[in-house]
């Protein structure tokens, strides 16, 4: 991963699905950072993780999230079908 990679932690959000306590919001910075690294989120715009533990959880296995765009303009992550 490059450190050098700006992220804007205000922009992370978590779904209604799932936990809302800091440990949910450690884990939705995680897949956010995996995803600003891979080149899938700018760093900037509203980033909406859902279920944050299960989904982190995924991606440590191996799992695909998908990033869609929700009807506000905000990206949304859920592991992948």
């Amino acid at each position: 991963m490059n450190a050098n990679l700006t992220m804007n932690n205000e922009a992370i959000k978590i779904d209604q699905a799932g936990a809302w306590d800091r440990g949910a919001y450690h884990r939705a910075i995680m897949i956010a950072r995996e995803l600003r690294s891979a080149g899938r989120w700018d760093g900037q715009e509203m980033i909406v993780i859902s279920d944050p533990y299960r989904t982190y959880a995924g991606l440590d296995r191996g799992q695909a999230v998908t990033v869609t765009r929700t009807d506000w303009g905000a990206l949304f992550v859920q592991l992948a079908s």
